[in-house]
């Protein structure tokens, strides 16, 4: 397994595409994390596990991707209490489904190497 060899695990695994099926969304953004935690807590050599949620994340949410990340965050918490989770707002890279149109800006900015905003005086990036 990798985690036996790693200091450091990053876990970045979640669904966020609609499914009619709420058994997916479980899977992958409870179950799954779950198990990666799990097995963090079993390995002495870890000594940072990152967990990469979502912004909005919370149990009342009506959208099924936010609260079964919300309880993907619990379970996780509940395995390795000393874990950092980060709440990013939209990730995305150039394979992200071409129809979509934060896909479509994936692709356009790989091949022009740019990214779309540009802030404090040109330090910093978005």
């Amino acid at each position: 397994m990798v985690i036996k060899d790693s200091n450091v695990v990053v876990c970045t695994v979640g669904s966020n595409f609609h499914s009619d099926n709420e058994a997916d969304f479980e899977e992958s953004n409870i179950f799954v994390p779950w198990n990666i935690a799990r097995q963090v807590a079993n390995t002495p050599g870890v000594k940072w596990f990152l967990y990469v949620s979502a912004a909005g994340a919370d149990p009342n949410s009506p959208s099924q991707f936010l609260w079964t990340k919300w309880m993907g965050e619990q379970e996780v918490k509940k395995a390795y209490p000393d874990v950092t989770i980060f709440w990013p707002c939209m990730m995305y890279n150039n394979l992200t489904h071409m129809n979509q149109i934060h896909g479509k800006f994936a692709y356009m900015m790989k091949g022009f190497n740019r990214s779309l905003y540009v802030i404090d005086g040109q330090n910093a990036k978005v």
